[in-house]
């Protein structure tokens, strides 16, 4: 991974989807599934308690500079 910063002046046109909070993973930070009161990771097979499963996001921008169209996508 690149890790040079870049700084982007553009606007932001829309984004991508509505839903950009999720319940992850304390160890791989994918996200889990919450069923009943119980949360299953499916990549790791971690498993806990729904209630203590922290929230990350996923926020996908479509977004212009100048004539040219970029989808940034920002993780944490």
């Amino acid at each position: 991974m690149n890790r040079r910063r870049k700084f982007l002046l553009a606007s932001v046109l829309a984004l991508q989807n509505s839903s950009f909070i999720y319940p992850s993973c304390q160890k791989c930070f994918s996200r889990i599934i919450l069923v009943s009161k119980r949360s299953n990771c499916p990549k790791c097979g971690s498993t806990g308690e729904s209630g203590n499963a922290n929230y990350r996001y996923k926020l996908s921008l479509k977004v212009a500079e100048s004539n040219k169209l970029f989808v940034i996508t920002v993780f944490g």
